[in-house]
């Protein structure tokens, strides 16, 4: 079997890539590695995005370049038997037609749902959500807010990307719930981690707690980190010998794994309802997480239960939860031990990738 994993988000799809290849599948993934986060592990670029030499050319120059690698990327999906992206947005590039009727020609065509498409914004829009990160962000800023003739034509284009779909499979509750009426909805599969690669360390208070948060840069509205921030002024000057908060600038991924193991607890955002491949590899790293983990979320993952610390976008319940943290601080490497052995049986790459092997084949 001859799978074309097309872009990636934090690392989903490389890890998926990882447990393929453990399955025995023959796997390519095409990635522009996310930006900063470096995420590494792609056979060759998608785009290009982020390449210096790309970014300065002209637009007409970027459109060429753009053109030769649809034709590369409808090449190698001429001979795959799976094709799947990593969200609508990840083929909006120029006109996409014949790079879908090449996708088509031969190969199931599935597209995660795992970040920003139009189908989540009408999902806010029509008020199915408690809370979202919409809420946080000024109208303008939402592209989709935006009626200029540029967002209609990327409107559109994602409305026929989906078309082209054979079927979108979900990484969390906030993701499934705008396709919930969508025949091409298949089951929601948990965000895969290399269990192997990403080894656990001991979860040690030397002294002081320390309470980690990365400011997300440019993502910190998404993130509700202002909410995040404010607790942890609260706390820093409430608990002065306790705790030590420390708030991070965004790092590459290798970086990332690093740092972590500096900290004890990770506060991750806020305005999730679930976690994402942050949280997943904080755990990995037997960091005890605050993120989303709402009751929608586990019954969307299958879950009984979860050892992430649930935080709504409130500076109120963020402080009680740390404070929690903080009167129960010798369990803290227990915790750290669940938060590991949670990754280990939920998210485990090489059992996640035969979910996609036997959702693929429905």
């Amino acid at each position: 079997m001859r799978v074309l994993l097309l872009g990636d988000f934090s690392g989903v799809h490389r890890y998926l890539k990882e447990g393929l290849i453990k399955n025995g599948v023959q796997v390519t993934l095409l990635s522009d590695e996310d930006g900063w986060k470096k995420l590494g592990g792609a056979d060759s670029c998608l785009y290009g995005i982020g390449i210096p030499q790309v970014e300065a050319a002209s637009s007409n120059v970027r459109r060429w370049w753009i053109g030769k690698r649809q034709k590369a990327i409808g090449a190698l999906a001429k001979q795959a038997d799976v094709v799947q992206i990593m969200c609508l947005r990840s083929l909006c590039y120029n006109s996409c037609e014949q790079l879908c009727r090449d996708i088509k020609s031969n190969a199931k065509f599935f597209s995660l749902a795992g970040g920003m498409d139009i189908f989540e914004h009408r999902a806010w829009k029509t008020g199915k959500y408690r809370y979202y990160y919409y809420d946080n962000k000024a109208a303008n800023d939402i592209p989709y807010n935006n009626n200029t003739p540029r967002q209609q034509i990327l409107n559109d284009t994602e409305e026929y990307i989906f078309e082209q779909l054979d079927g979108v499979i979900p990484l969390l509750y906030e993701y499934e719930e705008p396709y919930r009426e969508q025949p091409k909805r298949r089951r929601t599969i948990r965000m895969p981690v290399n269990t192997d690669r990403i080894t656990y360390r001991e979860n040690t208070v030397k002294g002081k707690i320390v309470f980690s948060c990365s400011g997300w840069g440019n993502r910190a509205d998404d993130k509700g980190t202002k909410y995040i921030l404010e607790a942890m002024r609260i706390i820093q000057e409430k608990y002065p010998h306790d705790v030590e908060c420390r708030i991070t600038t965004p790092v590459p991924l290798n970086q990332y794994l690093e740092d972590i193991t500096e900290a004890n607890v990770i506060i991750d955002q806020c305005f999730s309802y679930g976690y994402g491949m942050s949280a997943v590899q904080s755990m990995a790293r037997g960091r005890i997480v605050m993120s989303g983990a709402e009751p929608e979320t586990l019954k969307a993952l299958s879950l009984e239960s979860c050892p992430i610390v649930n935080i709504l976008p409130s500076v109120e319940d963020i402080v009680a939860k740390m404070e929690q943290i903080i009167e129960q601080r010798n369990q803290i490497p227990q915790w750290g031990i669940e938060s590991r052995r949670h990754i280990e049986r939920y998210h485990n790459y090489v059992d996640i990738a035969k979910e996609f092997l036997d959702c693929w084949a429905e």
